[in-house]
């Protein structure tokens, strides 16, 4: 990770490339909001209202830009302002659960009510990635038989990633381009709206990017077992991510060509401590990732329930493939399940 300069000041040219950052991202904000009207709306009144979305990014963003600044406790006041956000949209659009989502909810209550062989379905034989997640929804309908107690979970899960991704932020730029660009990330629609639906992608997201936080955390001059130890947790951050949503694999393999990278880019003799250091962090990383699971499906085989794996049973539904195809503009279509 590479600071990118102090905090105490922005030349004429780091302003204009702020100013423009930020008016990208308010273009980005109203092609959503402006996707997200056009099924309801005129197209002229979506467009104007997209024009005047950005007409307003242009006006606040200097107010933006002195009052975030003199904030102390920006990270506390982040996170107040995601989850204040996120539990007024989940309780003004608490609509019901539906499609698999119900079916998870449904299924964890059963097991709760007294029945083992609640995950033992048709429904987990062609989801079984979807097993993880409806544990972690069986653990916190102990604690409260409510689904809004889910969606308000997921709610602070959803301000703790503004959090972090503010924290990786200030280490990749400066302080006031850090603000600026998280608070953007808690008034994305899309960013709140998603908490209205008890779904496995917030909590795996964070844990995955809490391992990326702690991977940004090694730097020159940490001992070796420090540089080990952080790269062990990121396995085991990564590990309980896979067990709710298996892409945290893409994060890993990231992780991965960083360390060889980074090794490669210092140009370190293999034989160095630090060489030393990073490949067998990066193999107490992998061997975590993938011991981890071994050991949580082999608890939950002996306490009589379904282990979890990954993939489903439809090969057709698959994200890359519905992401980028043009019947569908990008989006889920029943067509495929």
């Amino acid at each position: 990770c590479i600071r990118l300069g102090d905090d105490s000041s922005l030349s004429r040219s780091g302003k204009v490339l702020e100013f423009a950052d930020s008016v990208l991202v308010g273009w980005c904000i109203a092609g959503v909001i402006l996707a997200m009207l056009s099924a309801t709306v005129s197209t002229a009144f979506s467009h104007g209202l997209v024009v005047c979305f950005a007409a307003l990014t242009l006006l606040v963003y200097w107010t933006i830009r002195v009052g975030l600044l003199r904030i102390k406790n920006y990270g506390a006041f982040l996170f107040m302002a995601s989850i204040c956000l996120s539990v007024s949209v989940v309780v003004l659009f608490n609509g019901p659960q539906i499609s698999d989502f119900y079916s998870q909810i449904e299924y964890a209550r059963d097991f709760l009510r007294g029945n083992p062989l609640a995950f033992h379905v048709p429904f987990f034989e062609d989801w079984p990635d979807l097993l993880g997640y409806t544990l972690v929804e069986t653990l916190l309908l102990c604690i409260c038989d409510k689904v809004m107690f889910i969606k308000l979970f997921e709610a602070a899960c959803t301000s703790a990633i503004v959090v972090v991704a503010y924290s990786c932020m200030r280490l990749l730029s400066r302080e006031p381009f850090a603000r600026i660009a998280s608070l953007c990330l808690v008034l994305f629609p899309m960013f709140n709206v998603i908490n209205c639906t008890a779904n496995n992608q917030i909590l795996s997201a964070l844990l995955a990017l809490l391992s990326v936080r702690v991977y940004m955390s090694i730097r020159a001059g940490l001992s070796s077992n420090s540089v080990i130890f952080r790269l062990l947790t990121c396995g085991i951050l990564l590990a309980l991510a896979r067990f709710v949503r298996p892409d945290a694999v893409l994060v890993l393999l990231a992780l991965c060509i960083s360390c060889v990278y980074s090794i490669v880019q210092r140009r370190e003799p293999l034989r160095s401590s630090a060489a030393k250091a990073v490949m067998v962090g990066l193999c107490a990383m992998l061997v975590s990732y993938f011991i981890l699971p071994v050991g949580i499906n082999g608890l939950l085989l002996d306490a009589g329930i379904k282990s979890p794996n990954e993939g489903n049973a439809h090969v057709v539904i698959n994200k890359l493939v519905i992401g980028t195809d043009p019947e569908t503009d990008g989006g889920w279509s029943s067509t495929y399940g």
